[in-house]
């Protein structure tokens, strides 16, 4: 099975300390538009998928090097999970965003592969944004999720065992 692009199959959406004129859906639309945080560079970037997933990796587009992220936290299946939680608690994934990684040249973006059997199954993504580049805020232009759709199971298909 090969990867595909995820976003497409995203229900739902919410960012915790998005400014008010640049707001999460910005970040799926892939135009001009983006996604800024308000206060500090912090986001906290939730989604929700119509079918459990398979993720392998993201691919996060910057404004310009200061503003992009550099230290990710991306948790699975936590929907309710705000700022002070996910400094305190372990991520399924701790992503560095280094210049080993990105290409912070004109594309401005960065591809990181997770490892892809902490990502099975998975029904809700929060991505925590706690450092940048060095900028006040942090902005992003366009943020891909690539994997593969679960495995969905029917429960008429299954077939009694007896024993």
């Amino acid at each position: 099975m090969t990867d595909q692009l995820l976003n497409q199959h995203i229900t739902d959406m919410e960012c915790l300390n998005e400014h008010s004129d640049f707001t999460v859906q910005n970040l799926f639309q892939n135009s001009d538009s983006v996604l800024k945080s308000d206060v500090d560079q912090q986001l906290m970037i939730k989604v929700q998928f119509r079918n459990p997933v398979k993720i392998s990796g993201f691919r996060f587009y910057g404004c310009d090097a200061e503003s992009i992220p550099t230290e990710v936290k991306v948790f699975t299946n936590r929907p309710n999970i705000g700022f002070g939680e996910a400094d305190d608690t372990p991520a399924t994934q701790d992503l560095c965003l280094d210049e080993t990684q990105c290409n912070i040249g004109a594309k401005k973006d960065c591809i990181v592969p997770v490892k892809f059997v902490k990502f099975q199954n998975v029904n809700d993504l929060q991505i925590f944004v706690s450092e940048n580049g060095g900028a006040d805020v942090t902005c992003l232009k366009y943020l891909e999720i690539f994997g593969t759709m679960g495995e969905s199971s029917n429960i008429a298909d299954w077939k009694p065992v007896k024993g």
